[in-house]
């Protein structure tokens, strides 16, 4: 769990409290096997001050009085899934829908803005389940605009997907990220490796449906040129890693018991795509 002074929000008024499970950190929010093979369900209630609102990835199934100035609010997700997608957020956050099936939580401050630069959420979220045909099964995809000193780009854990508020500039030229956390709702949320070692087909796929998607939404040639990126990537960090070195520059790294961050890098994504 990590937990931000007000300072280090947007709004610099309230704390902040957000889990990143991915990809050993899940035995830091519950005990539990903390593996990709681990797939099960979950649920909780968090009680905060009734200036804070609380979410997980899971639906809501009530709010309560918990005491004077407090409440409770209570999820579940009935979806089996693995450990590391089980995630919270608590903060000064509100709620604006962008579509039938998808929405955007934000600090006050930053909201209109951020509904803003995403209001074509849907049409890319309708144009992703129209390319792999397979029904949504998380009900919601909601996006939660993180506080400026969040440290990474994104997450994509089902019905709280992390974004980066980097990407709130004004033009909307941002908003292909959100092909990659809506794929990865299908390639990664529901298919999903058994250990870390074929973490590629969580990526791989993902990038794949990423880029045609991509080709769709904007044109043949942006997909090319993040393809052109993506492999001038791979070719940077397969020389970081050595040429000799054929486990963590291969599809399937043996890990031998070493932290998989150690493997992760842009080598799943661009040699499974």
């Amino acid at each position: 769990m990590t937990w931000l002074a007000p300072n280090q929000t947007a709004g610099g008024v309230y704390p902040f409290l957000f889990t990143y499970s991915p990809d050993i950190n899940g035995r830091a929010v519950a005990p539990q096997q903390d593996t990709p093979a681990n797939r099960i369900t979950w649920g909780g209630c968090i009680t905060t001050h009734n200036y804070l609102s609380s979410f997980m990835s899971a639906n809501t199934t009530g709010t309560y009085q918990a005491f004077y100035g407090f409440y409770k609010t209570c999820f579940y997700n009935s979806v089996p899934a693995p450990n590391y997608l089980m995630a919270a957020v608590v903060g000064d956050l509100q709620s604006q829908d962008l579509g039938e099936t998808t929405s955007i939580l934000a600090e006050p401050s930053v909201l209109a803005s951020a509904a803003t630069e995403f209001n074509n959420t849907q049409v890319i979220f309708n144009t992703v389940e129209a390319f792999v045909q397979t029904p949504f099964i998380w009900g919601t995809y909601r996006i939660v605009i993180m506080p400026p000193s969040f440290p990474m780009g994104g997450a994509s854990q089902p019905m709280l997907s992390f974004l980066s508020q980097t990407t709130i500039v004004g033009d909307q030229s941002q908003e292909y990220v959100l092909v990659r956390g809506i794929a990865q709702q299908w390639t990664g949320n529901q298919v999903t490796p058994n250990n870390w070692e074929d973490f590629w087909l969580n990526e791989g796929f993902t990038t794949y449906v990423e880029r045609m998607v991509q080709a769709q939404l904007f044109d043949q040639n942006f997909a090319y040129t993040e393809a052109f990126v993506g492999n001038t990537s791979f070719a940077s960090q397969v020389n970081i890693y050595g040429a000799q070195d054929l486990t963590y520059s291969s599809l399937h790294p043996v890990l031998h018991g070493d932290n998989p961050d150690n493997s992760f890098s842009i080598v799943p994504f661009e040699k499974g795509f």
